[in-house]
């Protein structure tokens, strides 16, 4: 990687904020304050001071290879706060779940929102279904996934299962008020509502990659800004371990195989040691499953799909998504992306895209 960057997007954190301006701003620079100085991971010294300086959490050092790569070509954890103000007045579309879900209808397998837990409120039911088991009366079990209607930092995700108004999961049972107390609790303590929704299910090249998480594709699509046309600017599988849960963020165990844009073949897969040393292998380290190589099935039609999206929907300019892949090879929305740059930028710097590092000096810095 060449020690000199062509694409300079520099930011110096001590000058930076006094120039900040706006909500959103402030807003991210005081995620990001709060989550380096709560790390554990490189607690003091130079390498500290110049992550800070440069909006990177501790990690990245070692994560990213900093040694010898050129943290310019990078975008920092600092920068990610703010790749959704390239929206404009439209960035709720693409952070609200219930509005990204009737959005993308049209293109993909959405899943089905039961309800609505609010702050302060009662509990909104929006389908016959979730009503008959509030009431305890006979209706069809369900898979159900829980989590926060915006996306982001705040707030928990569950899934249970409910069956003839019982609940079980994430180690709690009983019933529907018992559930809907719960997560009013989560909701309160995040200041977020949440969402009850169909947990979908992933087909069988998903399952197959490994069993025991819904395994998700997130891509980063754009446009570039000259010519309008739609990019597909990255593209990632993201993988459970034993270790994951829920989470695969890549710090947290899970792995991270690149997808080959124009074939859909994975490439390389990193994985970070419990030292937070970065390591590529070809094959799931549990079950043996070589994963390098794989091509995801009805990959050019998904391509497509994912152009289409952005093609069509003319007031964006940046969508993070999570996908599933459905048993019929469709798209199957899991909402806005989860976004965790370390599996990105592992296989390739996003400053080193184009129109990905136009959009962000253009619209957002």
């Amino acid at each position: 990687m060449s020690t000199k960057s062509t694409l300079p997007l520099k930011i110096d954190h001590k000058s930076y904020i006094k120039t900040l301006s706006g909500e959103g701003k402030y807003h991210a620079w005081k995620q990001f304050s709060d989550a380096f100085w709560n790390s554990e991971t490189l607690r003091a010294g130079s390498r500290s001071e110049f992550l800070f300086r440069r909006g990177f959490l501790r990690d990245k050092w070692v994560i990213y290879g900093f040694d010898d790569n050129d943290p310019e070509y990078f975008l920092s954890d600092f920068q990610a706060a703010q790749i959704n103000q390239a929206n404009g007045i439209y960035a709720n579309v693409l952070q609200d779940r219930m509005l990204l879900c009737h959005t993308l209808a049209g293109y993909c397998t959405v899943p089905e929102i039961h309800a609505l837990r609010g702050l302060d409120a009662e509990e909104v039911s929006l389908t016959q279904a979730w009503s008959a088991h509030r009431t305890a009366k006979e209706a069809p079990s369900l898979d159900i996934m829980i989590q926060p209607l915006l996306a982001g930092p705040r707030g928990k995700s569950a899934t249970v299962s409910v069956n003839k108004g019982k609940f079980e999961g994430f180690g709690k049972s009983g019933d529907m008020t018992l559930l809907s107390n719960i997560v009013r609790d989560w909701s309160q303590a995040s200041r977020v509502p949440y969402l009850f929704t169909d947990n979908l299910k992933q087909g069988a090249f998903m399952e197959g990659l490994y069993p025991h998480t819904q395994n998700r594709l997130s891509v980063i699509i754009g446009r570039d800004l000259d010519s309008w046309d739609p990019v597909l600017i990255a593209a990632t599988l993201r993988i459970g371990t034993s270790t994951t849960s829920g989470n695969l963020d890549l710090v947290q165990g899970g792995l991270s195989a690149v997808v080959n844009a124009e074939t859909g073949e994975l490439g390389q897969v990193a994985q970070v040691d419990a030292d937070m040393g970065l390591g590529f292998i070809e094959s799931h380290p549990e079950t043996g499953i070589v994963i390098t190589g794989q091509v995801i099935p009805n990959w050019e039609e998904i391509r497509l799909e994912l152009l289409r999206i952005m093609d069509e929907s003319s007031y964006m300019r940046i969508a993070l998504l999570d996908f599933t892949i459905m048993e019929d090879g469709r798209l199957g929305l899991l909402g806005p992306s989860q976004l965790d740059l370390s599996a990105v930028q592992v296989h390739q710097p996003l400053l080193r895209q184009k129109v990905f590092a136009e959009t962000m000096r253009k619209l957002t810095l």
